[in-house]
């Protein structure tokens, strides 16, 4: 996704930035770049993440793309990692998203793929929907942008989740244990880090655990 993002030197916006994770490495990868969300108590996670890095808390602030809209500030790139499938209404934010953006300004999007795969894990982090790429770009271009690249990425969970939850018929496996600092979860981390680094990132998988799509603000009157 930081190569997506493109020219680095231009003003980022991430929004639903979450514990800001995401923010954290734009920032550490010298981007000019700041978040919100419309959680308290994400911002205060990501201020702790920056924090703890030696980041400006400055950066993250609880808000939305509508508050930014109001305030008349203008962004070159802005990005939504795993946001939008908790919406009711993504078109709008999306749209929302494209006012807050300067002419011929990029959006990164990140979503859940494949609605097959759509399961209690899904209900339980609060996913309204999986999506399909003719979905994704749908919304995207209603909502005012023109798409220019999707990618799917994470075969390898994609694979798993489909072998255990459809051929298998098993619970779908939680990960979160990746999170914690066992030996297990660090050599598991360290495993997936390379094949990422030389494997997937460098080609286009027919399936994934998600969608990734670049599109950028189509020249026009407001949305």
């Amino acid at each position: 996704v930081m190569r997506l993002v493109g020219d680095r030197t231009k003003s980022i916006i991430d929004v639903g930035c979450g514990a800001g994770t995401f923010l954290a490495l734009m920032l550490r990868e010298g981007c000019c770049a700041e978040g919100v969300d419309v959680s308290a108590e994400q911002i205060r996670n990501a201020h702790a993440v920056l924090g703890n890095l030696g980041l400006s808390l400055n950066a993250a602030r609880v808000g939305s793309a509508g508050d930014l809209e109001r305030e008349g500030r203008r962004f070159g790139v802005a990005t939504l990692m795993d946001v939008i499938e908790h919406l009711d209404e993504p078109v709008q934010t999306l749209a929302t998203v494209r006012n807050i953006l300067e002419p011929g300004g990029r959006l990164v999007v990140s979503v859940p793929a494949d609605p097959s795969l759509y399961d209690d894990r899904d209900r339980a982090f609060g996913h309204r929907r999986r999506y399909d790429e003719a979905t994704l770009r749908a919304q995207i271009e209603e909502a005012g942008f023109e798409i220019k690249l999707v990618w799917r990425w994470n075969f390898l969970g994609w694979l798993q989740r489909y072998v255990n939850t459809k051929v298998l018929r098993r619970k779908a496996v939680h990960y979160e244990f990746r999170h914690s600092d066992r030996l297990l979860a660090r050599m598991v981390n360290r495993v997936l880090r390379a094949y990422f680094l030389a494997v997937e990132n460098h080609v286009r998988p027919p399936k994934g655990m998600s969608l990734i799509a670049v599109a950028c603000r189509v020249r026009s009157e407001k949305w």
